[in-house]
């Protein structure tokens, strides 16, 4: 509430106070109680989107104990390295989703939009809050059982004819690592499309129709794109060797009931994803030092190399495969 100039020392309190000030303060005391009513309702919210697994948990424990002490430390075990997995999964999850939402409020959001809301820290922090949580407990969920199996690995004593690596290897100890890995790579991922289309929004409904001028006028939200893309290439450069293993798991010959590597994962496929890790490091530099030096044609081109090169193996496989090895397969 505004007074006039001329009342500015209107009702003025023995200490010195005015009316005015008074009920400001009186308004931010208000304002901070409906924070406190805010933050009982959601935790009263949580507790009730939560009792059923609460006591779902409660139960557990007690059905283990009746059913002996012996396997109490087994179901504790499980326990905390799921809790573990979950709240890795959610601590990575939250620190890249709140540093993504807070570049894009910076970048786009404050900037354009006049919705108070948007304005506040606190919708991009529970944002960050919900995904990571969901994705932790979705990662929890799948991982935990592999890390444990991972955790107790023996060998067969038997190795495989293409890595030379122990059959146990891919029985107890790839699962796990090939889980993390796609993890975080989906995670990168959806932080691209999520930033990307949030962008693409914000800048359209500001009057900015075509990419180009976006690209033009808001080169910081190019960057934070572009930044995005190359933190997924280093985790791409990190999987390659698992997705190289992989190539173990295929299926060929004419009906498919021959498993293992056929001649083009062994010929193709397999220096591919020896040499990809070298190409897309260069890449990622490229693009990070023209990036740097503003040239950001060259750096997109850096960038879009990468699919590039893997469209032109993929073509190479698949006419080699339907010109010199469906022929005779079985032979090759």
């Amino acid at each position: 509430m505004d007074f006039p100039n001329g009342f500015e020392g209107f009702g003025a309190f023995s200490d010195g106070e005015s009316l005015k000030e008074k009920f400001q303060k009186q308004r931010g005391k208000m304002s901070r109680g409906k924070k406190v009513l805010l933050i009982v309702l959601i935790a009263l919210l949580l507790l009730g989107i939560f009792a059923g697994q609460i006591l779902n948990f409660v139960m557990q424990v007690w059905q283990i104990q009746e059913i002996g002490s012996n396997f109490t430390d087994v179901f504790w075990k499980s326990f905390l390295c799921r809790l573990a997995v979950s709240a890795s999964g959610f601590l990575l999850v939250f620190a890249v989703t709140s540093i993504n939402l807070f570049l894009l409020r910076k970048l786009a959001l404050v900037k354009y939009s006049t919705a108070k809301l948007l304005g506040k820290k606190w919708p991009y922090l529970v944002a960050a809050v919900v995904l990571s949580f969901v994705f932790g407990g979705v990662f929890g969920k799948n991982a935990y059982i592999e890390l444990l199996s991972a955790l107790n690995a023996t060998e067969f004593g038997t190795q495989d004819p293409l890595f030379l690596k122990d059959i146990g290897y891919y029985i107890f100890t790839r699962p796990f690592l090939n889980t993390v890995v796609t993890a975080l790579k989906s995670v990168f991922i959806l932080q691209i499309v999520l930033i990307a289309v949030l962008y693409f929004v914000v800048f359209f409904s500001t009057g900015m129709h075509t990419v180009k001028e976006m690209i033009k006028k808001e080169r910081g939200a190019l960057c934070h794109v572009l930044f995005n893309v190359l933190v997924y290439y280093i985790s791409m450069v990190v999987s390659y060797q698992l997705t190289a293993e992989g190539l173990l798991y295929k299926n060929f010959s004419g009906n498919g009931d021959v498993t293992g590597a056929g001649f083009i994962e062994a010929n193709i496929w397999l220096p591919y994803y020896r040499i990809a890790p070298y190409l897309i490091l260069l890449a990622v530099v490229l693009a990070a030092v023209f990036l740097w030096r503003k040239k950001y044609a060259i750096s997109i081109g850096a960038v879009l190399a990468v699919p590039a090169i893997y469209i032109c193996v993929l073509a190479a496989s698949v006419v080699t495969q339907q010109v010199v090895v469906s022929p005779d397969e079985r032979n090759y």
